[in-house]
């Protein structure tokens, strides 16, 4: 009569053993190893290692599935050879490709990440110190018993792996530069545009100069030859009513009052303008400096024939000498200034 032990999973966990009725007509149970076994006399429970009955030798059980082997058989495989026991052999460590903070490439053979510089000791991969489930890498829970995980993050880290930054428009970097080009054109514009209004400005000045020129410089040549024609009957005429020469120029100057006031205030509005036009734009040019220079000339001219008519010095032939050579050489001035602001 032939048996199989099956466990409580009804799996086979040893060999076939018979009953034979002739020599005890019973079974005889046995302990072996822990457990109860129901033993025949001339066929016994065999190693599933060696192969060789049991017998009465020391045995052990395999805790999961109940198959019995020599203690030695036991220890020398280390363990049942039931596919169904094998331990679970741990998962290896993942050979990290990347970088997970970055999403950089590395190399096994170096400590930190070439782009973000993660040492490669922060990502080995960690357990959960209450229950041994492994851990991703800033995973703050473990996903089996909800314990916090004892993880301290990279210094300076930020998310594993960083999105491309969004390239900025140059749009308004471009709008900058047109605008900021427009405003230096509106400022050099403008800039020119005003020296062009003060060069006009200039030249008005200077008009005005020439005007209030001739018209003192014409008053000055009349009291001039009126000084001239007393000094000259006093000299020629036997019958002169002039006593002196000094009462003969005192009495055109009495005669010519009126005018001589007038030309004494034009001359202080001359003298105004004069100091206004000696101070050029900056922008001043050629034409800006031959105005100015001639207005010099002319004012020069005319402060000569005004001290000569005003201030009577010398004697008849140097005073007629002084106001002819004055008197021609302010208007000649003064017709180069014209000639040059009508250009």
């Amino acid at each position: 009569m032939g048996l199989e032990l099956l466990n409580e999973k009804g799996l086979v966990i040893s060999h076939i053993f018979s009953y034979d009725k002739e020599e005890s007509g019973t079974f005889s149970p046995k302990i072996v190893g822990g457990r109860v076994i129901l033993m025949e006399e001339k066929e016994k429970l065999c190693c599933p290692h060696c192969g060789q009955p049991l017998e009465d030798e020391e045995t052990h059980a395999c805790a999961q599935c109940g198959a019995l082997y020599h203690q030695a058989c036991w220890e020398a495989q280390g363990g049942c050879s039931n596919p169904a026991c094998l331990p679970e052999q741990p998962e290896q460590e993942e050979t990290l490709a990347v970088c997970p903070r970055c999403g950089a490439p590395w190399s096994d053979a170096h400590k930190f990440c070439a782009k973000c510089g993660m040492p490669k000791e922060a990502c080995a991969p960690l357990a959960c110190q209450n229950c041994g489930e492994p851990l991703r890498q800033g995973q703050s829970f473990c996903a089996k018993c909800g314990q916090k995980t004892q993880q301290e993050p990279f210094a300076g880290d930020s998310p594993a792996v960083q999105p491309p930054a969004r390239k900025k428009s140059k749009t308004p970097v471009i709008l900058a530069i047109v605008l900021a080009v427009l405003l230096l054109f509106g400022a050099v514009g403008g800039f020119f545009a005003y020296q062009v209004a003060q060069i006009h400005s200039y030249k008005a000045d200077a008009k005005a100069f020439y005007t209030t020129a001739i018209s003192a410089g014409a008053k000055l040549e009349e009291v001039g030859n009126d000084i001239h024609q007393n000094w000259n009957d006093y000299i020629y005429n036997r019958y002169s009513i002039y006593g002196s020469i000094e009462s003969a120029v005192a009495a055109a100057q009495r005669e010519n009052a009126s005018e001589i006031s007038l030309i004494k205030a034009s001359t202080a509005v001359l003298e105004e303008k004069y100091q206004k036009l000696l101070k050029l734009p900056l922008l001043k040019g050629d034409e800006v400096e031959e105005i100015r220079d001639a207005v010099k000339e002319a004012y020069a001219a005319y402060g000569d024939l005004y001290s000569c008519v005003i201030d009577v010095k010398g004697n008849y032939r140097t005073y007629t000498e002084n106001f002819n050579d004055f008197d021609t050489q302010a208007s000649k001035a003064l017709r180069a200034l014209d000639a040059l602001l009508e250009e």
